[in-house]
């Protein structure tokens, strides 16, 4: 299991990800699953789709979807994935 794997690295030396990726889609049971990796006092779980990982711009789809992101570190595609994933925005009526 990554969770474990990554929980054995001390925190105050080393900043854990756990990346997931798929050239598809993430089904809804997958982003369960990579739920699971969360941490209640940080986000450490980066998940890259088809969506960005196809596109020269990595976040040009999200963007279409309200989430607006410009980011060069492994914290920033965390956070992404936490607002795209797992605290969607919400839709209009």
């Amino acid at each position: 299991n990554l969770t474990r794997i990554a929980d054995r690295f001390p925190e105050t030396r080393f900043d854990t990800f756990i990346v997931f990726s798929t050239t598809g889609q993430f089904s809804d049971a997958e982003i369960l699953r990579c739920r699971q990796a969360l941490q209640e006092h940080r986000h450490r779980v980066i998940m890259l789709s088809g969506s960005e990982l196809e596109p020269y711009f990595i976040f040009e789809e999200s963007q279409k979807k309200g989430v607006h992101l410009h980011t060069t570190s492994l914290e920033g595609l965390a956070s992404f994935t936490h607002q795209l994933y797992f605290e969607p925005p919400p839709t209009a009526a």
